[in-house]
Formats: C-alpha cells, structure tokens, sequence
C-alpha cells in the first residue's frame, strides 16, 4: 500500500463553537466545509463527493449490512491465517486464491463504504 501525503490539521472548540460549525456545514463535513472555506481555490479543484440517491443508499446499505452480518471476510480470514500458520494444508494455488478473495472482499465493503458517504476507520 502507498503511504498518503496528506496531513492532519486538529483544533479544539468549545460545544457552542462546533454547535455553529455543525449547523453552518449542513450536510458536509465539517471537515470538508472547512476547508472549503480555507482553502477556495483547492477547493474548486476537488471532485465533489455526491451521494447516491436515496433509494440507492437504501439499497446499498442493506447490501452492506448482508457482507458485514454473512461472517464472510472473518471466515476467509481464519483460512487465510490457517494457511499461514501451516494448520490447513492446502496448495500455493489455493492459498492465492484465498488471499485474493480476502482483498475482494475488502475492496466491495470500501467501495460500498464510499457509496453511502461512510468513512472507514
């Protein structure tokens, strides 16, 4: 994975400041709104980050809260380490195909993530 550049700027506020800053964003992120205003012109260069419409983000939701509650990525990880840790035989082959499903895995739940406007932890 390639390391960001992008650095972390943290300021403290009391809760009538961030109440203010909070209504003033509306529907972005505080982050995000800030910037904005720091930042004009970078700002006008920045894709905007649309969100899908709602009966799309309803059913984009459901399909996350099937790929979290399925126990899939938990289970292709204990296969993973089993084949790690030598405790599941099993062919290089095998072994490559297991991995690539753990990454295709994480790949559909970040970009069902980024869909419905969610930042991953």
């Amino acid at each position: 994975m390639s390391k960001t550049t992008d650095h972390r700027i943290t300021i403290r506020l009391k809760p009538d400041e961030y109440a203010l800053l909070t209504v003033k964003a509306g529907t972005k992120p505080i982050s995000t709104f800030l910037r904005d205003l720091a930042l004009k012109e970078a700002a006008e260069r920045r894709k905007p980050n649309t969100p899908a419409p709602l009966k799309d983000r309803k059913d984009l939701a459901q399909a996350l809260a099937l790929l979290g509650k399925s126990g899939l990525s938990q289970s292709m990880a204990e296969l993973a380490r089993g084949v790690r840790l030598g405790t599941l035989p099993i062919s290089e082959e095998t072994e490559a195909q297991i991995e690539t499903g753990c990454r295709d895995i994480a790949t559909m739940k970040s970009a069902l993530m980024c869909a419905l406007g969610i930042q991953e932890r």
